[in-house]
């Protein structure tokens, strides 16, 4: 009886252990696939995980490198975006003010104010280079911020400028694909507004208009642009023409706005001129 006893319980634990294990499976089998979802998107190339592994994604970002994966850190879990920058000096990092200190601080910073009063009210902010991360941190910039922040009703997040790459940081797990793209499009749209500022990109000046040093490239299909060229109305992001035209709007995530400038993309980096304003037909964008 005794034995009959320990054989059904150690089938019971069995039974328990593989339902646990193929559940496990199939969660981390459908996580997989949100992964080669999100590489497809962006053309980039899945490590996928196992039982007890995450995903993790990498591609080419126009002229960088991105890396999407997760990681646990103050006993919360974290997805997060990494973007290869060109300058190695400059270390930052900004998150939302809370209660108590961030636990972590980049060697070497100090608190740094970006002059904008209501970023600087909700964020603490620090940096190696005050000029430098008031440069970086635009208010575009701090506006794609704080959309970041507001993310899927979580009201966190962490920004870190360190070593050559911004490293984005939303703390959830999140798993699928929807997700996954909404924070992806949201952590690089940080990015681009970051490099638009850049005296080798584009350049503001007075009457808003951009002048052109570099090849810039398109936010919709990732070839650089050439010709016939459209700055969004709203956050001057540059597009292809046809590109906007059909994706009905621009291609930075929070913005939505559908009127552009009309530029010729000089070859010469002379200051392009305007042409026309005109609001896109809503069209091909699936």
């Amino acid at each position: 009886m005794e034995c009959f006893l320990l054989f059904l319980a150690v089938s019971f634990v069995l039974l328990v252990i593989s339902m646990v294990g193929v559940a496990a499976h199939v969660r981390s089998d459908r996580w997989n696939q949100s992964y080669y979802q999100l590489a497809k998107r962006f053309g980039g190339q899945v490590i996928p995980g196992g039982m007890f592994g995450r995903p993790s994604v990498r591609f080419r970002y126009g002229p960088t490198h991105a890396l999407l994966n997760t990681t646990s850190r103050g006993g919360r879990k974290w997805t997060q975006m990494h973007v290869s920058w060109p300058d190695h000096d400059v270390r930052a990092e900004v998150h939302p003010r809370r209660p108590s200190d961030e636990p972590r601080k980049l060697r070497g910073t100090d608190d740094v104010a970006t002059g904008l009063d209501w970023f600087d009210d909700r964020y603490v902010v620090r940096g190696n280079d005050e000029r430098a991360v008031r440069r970086f941190l635009t208010e575009v910039v701090c506006q794609q911020i704080d959309r970041l922040t507001h993310l899927f009703d979580v009201p966190d997040m962490y920004v870190s400028l360190s070593r050559g790459r911004i490293l984005i940081q939303k703390p959830l797990l999140l798993r699928r694909y929807a997700d996954l793209e909404d924070f992806s499009y949201a952590a690089l749209s940080v990015y681009d507004q970051a490099m638009l500022t850049r005296s080798r990109g584009i350049t503001f000046v007075e009457n808003s208009l951009a002048t052109l040093d570099t090849e810039i490239i398109c936010k919709v299909c990732g070839d650089a642009i050439a010709g016939e060229m459209v700055l969004c109305r709203r956050c001057r992001t540059p597009h292809h023409h046809e590109c906007w035209e059909y994706y009905g709007s621009c291609a930075i995530y929070g913005c939505l706005e559908t009127r552009w400038l009309m530029m010729e993309s000089p070859s010469n980096g002379s200051p392009p001129a305007p042409q026309h304003t005109r609001t896109a037909k809503r069209g091909g964008r699936d």
